[in-house]
């Protein structure tokens, strides 16, 4: 803590002279970016005087500069390919200018039909889509527009996929909401409002500054709106009624402005996933405002209040050296959370130079879990379970970050500063009942055994985090970065055991009670080269990691990991994207902690104080290629694991001759995965029809230890799934065809092989009538092989939705037919290092309600 508190200090020190040292009078200096705030290489610059002019281009990050001063007034003149021209007056005195270009519509009438825009352009992190080629009805929101979009899969809970990866924030002309429900903003903003859609690879705040890629990207969507949009008005109000007592209500409102935005979210109903009671409530508000130039505030909230009965029956394979243990579950139970999540954003730009983005978040948690389960084990080994449990978990969360940048005079030149505090404290209370029968003598008898535990804990997590970076160009296309980082985390436990004597009284166990407390330091050293032209960003380097874990005794290390990142802009719309990272992961409380944990009483676990800080290196290859009518991808990742954290198994013999099992952890090498996928879709006539297909496949190489012995456990997976859409204006189909494969084998027991499959066939239909009345349905069929006799379920969903508008469209009523056929179970699969488990949950069966939703809609 006393190295953070320096450091901060000698940041503060440094960083004071940049920010409130003024800009130099000796040149005019200006930047040029795009309506999403990335810098325009290469835009050209004239500067005109009374009596002169002079010209300049703009460099790879945007920047302009013109050494010689102006007596009088200027004006200035921008222009680049894709964007619209821009003229600007300076007065006299003024030496620095701030431009954003305007998307051109029609940059490239004569390579396209007829003076129609081109309806797909890739700028480099970002494929833009003019959706007037996409709009059908005067009635399309946001959410019918990506549904049709090349590379975009709109999911039927709402979410949306890129490329198969989750969308995990949405903007409006570049400025961001901090809300958690994309699936409700896009489905009510009118789409003849919004002129382009972008979807970006986000690198963070420090990649947007400086163009430069580092790490993973995020998916994120941007609006931009028409000229002609001041304002966004727009909202729903919606009631539904049902049988069974069921009923939902929801409400919405969306204001937007270039200077303010507001959304609010209010819903509840008693629709849950499960058979049984439940209910729901959520409200989500998020606000923005542009304080002044350079000046803006977010702030949002989001606050849930869920309670559902749940029922699910289970059949999981164990392998041991033994054999097989197979156990079937029944459990059920009831759930209660309370959610409580503020954030806040602020971003000041002081001016060109100094730019500053601080953060900061919460999560405040409680869920109240009640649940019974029933365990019959059978196999090589007979054993019965039951057991009752309360669990009591609060958990409460603080982050806050702050980033601060400063650009140098000299282009290309700057200086980042990323700080991160958080803090947790959780609380977690489990009352545990168990009773278990011990079948002996070949199953002829047996013997009971049952045990009360009241098991109370408290832990707490402090992280600090600091990181400073310094770029420095070399030349005109390269630069070198030089990165420090420090990272400390501190950890403690507190832990009371007790168990409950005959007469009903609890005695506090010494041997399963503890305190326990250790931290983790670690300082990063890095150093990358950097050489950026047109089309090629080629990053190289390495980073050297030195750590310290201080627990009873205090262990050391240094770890070097190499840096290589590869960005292409190959021809025709396409790019190569190449990432090798390495990074370590240190191991977890419960794997270092040096006292078991009985919670389950059949599988105690035991924490490892000597374990090691795994190692982690993995390498990842993308290809992308877009046109206005089709997107391809391409990703293939590796991974491998050095010094891999993993457990190590025994079977040991109770007072009864039956065998539990017991949990350690080791490190151990060999650990590896891989992973491949690629995706196409194509669009034809004329946008109103299109195909989407996707395959998956992975492989993972996984070790764990018997009774010290190394075994192996591999895993493959294979998934592939087919859609169209066929649109002809009465007739709107959406079939789908998808498959799945799941093989796992182990080296634990002989010939022991597990194989999954499943067909899942989709039918989603919408017959329009007119155009103020329309039938929706949806048909899914799940075919399985491989999941146990007992649980080999081939459900057939059938959901059918009338719907009417009223009063010019604004007014919607809805009978909404869910379940007909009255499928009550779905089935999931899981893998844990030696068990593979299998899932069919009790389903909520057949309902009907009837909606009417009013949308409220001012411009």
């Amino acid at each position: 803590m006393k190295n953070l508190i320096f450091l901060i200090f000698i940041l503060s020190f440094l960083l004071a002279p940049f920010i409130v040292c003024g800009q130099s009078l000796d040149t005019l200096r200006g930047i040029i970016k795009d309506s999403i705030g990335h810098p325009i290489p290469g835009a050209n610059v004239w500067v005109y005087t009374q009596d002169d002019s002079i010209h300049n281009i703009s460099n790879d990050y945007g920047q302009v500069k013109f050494p010689i001063i102006f007596s009088g007034g200027i004006s200035i003149k921008i222009t680049s390919l894709g964007y619209q021209e821009l003229r600007l007056n300076m007065e006299a005195g003024k030496n620095f200018f701030k431009a954003v270009l305007k998307d051109k519509l029609n940059f490239l009438k004569e390579v396209v039909i007829k003076g129609l825009p081109q309806a797909v352009i890739v700028k480099k992190d970002t494929v833009e889509y003019d959706i007037s080629q996409f709009i059908r009805t005067p009635d399309d929101v946001i959410q019918d527009l990506l549904e049709r979009l090349p590379g975009l899969q709109v999911n039927p809970d709402g979410s949306i996929s890129m490329m198969g990866n989750k969308v995990v924030k949405i903007r409006i002309n570049g400025q961001e909401f901090l809300i958690e429900d994309i699936k409700t903003l896009t489905s009510i903003i009118p789409a003849n409002l919004i002129n382009k859609i972008q979807l970006i690879d986000d690198y963070g705040e420090e990649s947007r500054l400086t163009g430069r890629r580092a790490g993973e990207s995020q998916k994120i969507i941007n609006l931009t709106t028409k000229s002609n949009t001041t304002n966004i008005y727009v909202g729903r109000l919606m009631a539904a009624k049902g049988i069974k007592n069921l009923y939902s209500l929801y409400g919405n409102l969306f204001k937007y402005n270039n200077q303010q935005s507001i959304m609010i979210l209010l819903s509840n109903n008693n629709i849950g996933n499960y058979s049984g009671n439940a209910n729901n409530t959520e409200g989500e508000m998020s606000f923005r405002h542009q304080i002044g130039k350079g000046f803006s505030i977010n702030l949002g909230i989001n606050l849930k209040n869920n309670s559902y009965d749940y029922g699910s029956n289970s059949e999981s394979q164990t392998t041991t050296n033994e054999g097989l243990l197979i156990t079937n579950s029944n459990s059920n139970g009831n759930n209660k959370n309370n959610n409580f999540s503020p954030k806040m954003e602020v971003i000041l730009e002081l001016n060109e130079r100094n730019h500053f983005k601080f953060n900061l978040s919460g999560n405040f948690d409680r869920t109240d879990n009640l649940n019974s389960i029933t365990d019959l084990q059978t196999g090589f080994q007979r054993k019965d379970v039951s057991v009752g449990n309360t669990n009591n978990n609060q958990s409460n969360q603080v982050n806050g970050n702050l980033f601060f940048s400063h650009k140098f005079k000299k282009p290309g030149r700057g200086m980042y500063v990323d700080l991160n505090a958080e803090g947790a404290n959780i609380s977690d209370d489990l009352d545990i009942a168990n009773a278990l029968r011990f079948y002996l003598n070949n199953n002829s008898s047996y013997y009971d055994s049952t045990l009360h535990q009241l098991i109370i804990g408290k832990y707490h997590n402090n992280k600090y985090q600091a990181r400073i970076s310094f770029v420095e160009p070399i030349k005109e296309k390269n630069s070198l970065e030089i990165r420090y980082s420090f990272f400390e985390s501190n950890s403690g436990n507190k832990r009371n055991t007790s168990w409950m004597d005959e007469a009903g009284k609890f005695t506090l166990v010494d041997s399963l009670s503890n305190r326990y407390f250790f931290k983790i330091i670690q300082n990063q050293l890095e150093l990358n080269f950097l050489q950026k032209n047109k089309n090629l960003e080629l990053t190289f380097g390495g980073s050297i990691k030195p750590y310290s874990l201080i627990e009873s005794n205090k262990r050391t290390g240094i770890l070097f990991f190499p840096v290589f990142r590869l960005f292409y802009n190959l021809k025709n719309s396409s790019s190569l994207n190449i990432n090798f990272l390495g990074d370590n992961i240190f191991p977890t409380f419960q794997q270092l902690a040096n006292f078991p944990d009985y919670s389950n009483l059949q599988n105690p676990v035991y924490g490892n104080p000597n374990l090691k800080v795994a190692s982690k290196y993995g390498i990842s290859i993308g290809y992308i290629k877009t046109n206005p009518k089709s997107r391809l991808f391409l990703k293939l990742q590796g991974n491998l694991l050095q010094k891999n954290i993993v457990s190590n198994i025994f079977l040991i013999e109770d007072a009864f001759g039956s065998l539990k099992q017991e949990t350690h952890f080791v490190n151990v090498n060999g650990t590896y995965s891989i992973d491949g996928k690629i995706g196409f879709s194509s669009q034809f006539k004329k946008n109103n029809r299109s195909w989407a297909m996707e395959m998956g496949s992975g492989y993972a190489h996984n070790i764990l230890l018997y009774n010290n012995s190394p075994k192996f456990s591999n895993n493959l997976s294979a998934n592939s799934q087919i859609s169209l859409d066929y649109r002809n204006g009465i007739l709107n189909i959406f079939p789908s065809l998808a498959y799945n494969l799941s093989k796992s084998s182990y080296s634990i027991y002989d010939n022991n092989s597990i194989t999954t499959q499943n067909i899942k066939i989709g039918f989603r239909s919408i017959l329009i009538f007119s155009q103020t009345f329309s039938i929706e349905s949806t048909l899914t069929k799940l075919f399985n092989w491989g999941f146990g006799s007992g649980l080999s379920r081939n459900p057939l969903m059938i959901d059918t939705n009338f719907h009417k508008r009223w009063l010019k469209k604004r007014l919607w009523t809805s009978l909404e037919c869910y379940n007909l056929l009255n499928e009550r179970s779905s089935i999931s699969q899981g893998i844990s290092g030696n068990v593979i488990s299998v899932t069919s949950s009790n389903n909520i069966g057949r309902y009907f309600l009837i909606k009417v939703i009013f949308d409220l809609k001012a411009l």
